[in-house]
């Protein structure tokens, strides 16, 4: 029941553990005579035993038992799958739902009990016996994913598929996925390269994306403009599969793969996330994507630009281990604490340029603490040092 059969009030938790409704009704001496589906029964009955801990296994084509804990992520994975595919294009269990689509996401009043019962039960079959209807649904996803181009639609979707085929526990998934593309694909199946059949000269698209590191559709279509790869164009049926010569993205797989995060070029200059950012944005640092050059939503860059800045501060540093007291060292702290608006940025560039004197401590710089820069110089550079520097500073 959804609403209380006497006054249609919504049952609330607290009204269940009060054993009744407000309007006197007993919800014990209710007696529903409809008679459930057999599929909805058969899944509740899995589901409730593992939730009370009658059944702590479950069994599932391919000669695999998931523990409870296995049982309901790859359950969440399944109605998460589900989420948005038309009802019409499945088998769901005998309910009457008036809405054309599934919706898992359902909140406040749109919260739909029967949703959630076609939901988990048809999530319950796929995940137990997916021989039954799983390529059904994956062609069906895939269709949506086609008719629905947002980005986040297209992403959330196959990181959900590529979550499960990934997963040992659903192998009868996987051959599953790869029969189903290898059938409608002619023979080009999207994952099915990584595996075997290296000798073929092309691959898909999307084998390409997830060989090539950090990397995403969009970018995919860019490297195809730039000529960094090259794809041709097959037909099957009215459908249109684009494919990539497999050479050149191994050699932009391996390229790539030495990419290294914001992080990592931190770590590595010993200096802050935000001043990484910063020499970046003074093209100190050239990065290989990121937000400010391509929508990239991380920066990542590849190691012989940091070493290149470091060899270019080695170049104008000279090597001396004990400078006098009139050096101080090349970091964030050290300009705030003489010159609260001293850009760590301009500061690099000036001791790149000239006009701030510099020297190493150490015979080759690995961070920019090896570095010391010229007070004088520094004062210069910002003209009046009693000016803008802060109170107390010496």
């Amino acid at each position: 029941m959804e609403r209380c059969p006497c006054c249609q009030r919504e049952i609330s938790i607290d009204s269940l553990i009060g054993g009744g409704c407000n309007c006197g009704c007993n919800f014990a001496k209710v007696m529903n005579t409809m008679k459930p589906d057999s599929r909805i029964v058969a899944a509740q009955n899995v589901i409730q035993r593992l939730l009370i801990g009658e059944l702590r296994f479950v069994d599932i084509e391919g000669a695999v038992t998931l523990t409870a804990k296995e049982y309901f992520i790859g359950l969440h994975l399944f109605m998460k799958l589900l989420d948005h595919v038309p009802l019409a294009k499945l088998y769901p269990p005998d309910v009457d739902v008036s809405k054309e689509r599934l919706h898992y996401n359902l909140k406040g009043g749109k919260r739909n009990g029967d949703m959630f019962l076609i939901l988990s039960t048809i999530a319950h079959e796929l995940l137990t016996n997916p021989s039954v209807q799983f390529q059904h649904i994956v062609e069906q996803i895939e269709l949506e994913k086609v008719a629905h181009r947002s980005h986040y639609s297209r992403r959330s979707k196959r990181e959900l598929l590529d979550r499960l085929i990934a997963d040992e526990n659903f192998h009868v998934h996987r051959k599953l996925y790869f029969d189903l593309h290898n059938q409608s694909n002619d023979e080009y199946v999207r994952m099915l390269p990584l595996f075997k059949n290296k000798e073929r000269k092309y691959c898909s698209v999307l084998y390409a994306r997830r060989h090539i590191l950090k990397c995403d559709d969009s970018h995919i279509e860019n490297f195809l403009k730039m000529g960094w790869l090259e794809c041709t164009e097959r037909w099957y049926g009215t459908k249109k599969i684009t494919l990539v010569e497999r050479e050149q993205v191994e050699k932009l797989a391996e390229k790539r793969a030495r990419l290294i995060t914001t992080g990592e070029v931190a770590s590595r200059l010993g200096i802050h996330l935000k001043m990484v950012v910063k020499l970046t944005l003074a093209g100190l640092i050239p990065m290989e994507h990121g937000p400010e050059k391509d929508g990239f939503g991380r920066r990542v860059f590849f190691p012989e630009s940091v070493d290149s800045l470091i060899n270019q501060l080695n170049v104008v540093c000279e090597y001396e281990p004990e400078p006098n007291q009139g050096w101080i060292p090349l970091t964030q702290h050290e300009l705030h604490r003489q010159y609260h608006h001293a850009s760590f940025s301009d500061v690099v560039q000036a001791v790149l340029s000239g006009p701030i004197r510099s020297r190493k401590t150490r015979e080759s710089i690995n961070i920019f603490q090896d570095v010391v820069i010229l007070l004088g110089d520094l004062d210069r550079f910002y003209n009046f040092r009693g000016k803008h520097k802060k109170r107390g500073a010496k």
